[in-house]
């Protein structure tokens, strides 16, 4: 016979509620640890990744044998991703470059 549990603890809002299974009662509890701050080097890393990625899935329009008329602004495109991280506002605030074509 399986035990059924007491408790059921849900956590929303920073708050913890704890039900109880048997008399159907709910206690909610402040959450005691503090919101978690995220560094500015995890956003860098964040946003490098993101870049990262998106020069992966852009890797298609450098090979040589893509003749597409817009292999220039995918170059430039590129470019304008690796530069991210020297923008003023990095890691604060990104500003993307658009695809070409989007």
């Amino acid at each position: 016979m399986a035990v059924k549990p007491t408790y059921v603890i849900c956590e929303e809002d920073m708050k913890k509620a704890i039900y109880n299974i048997e008399d159907g009662t709910t206690t909610i509890v402040e959450d005691t640890d503090p919101p978690r701050v995220i560094t500015a080097q995890e956003k860098a890393a964040k946003h490098r990744n993101t870049r990262n990625s998106k020069l992966t899935n852009t890797d298609w329009t450098q090979m040589p044998d893509y003749n597409g008329s817009d292999k220039t602004a995918w170059a430039t495109y590129r470019q304008a991703l690796r530069d991210v991280p020297q923008q003023e506002t990095f890691p604060t605030t990104v500003t993307w470059p658009e695809e070409p074509g989007a």
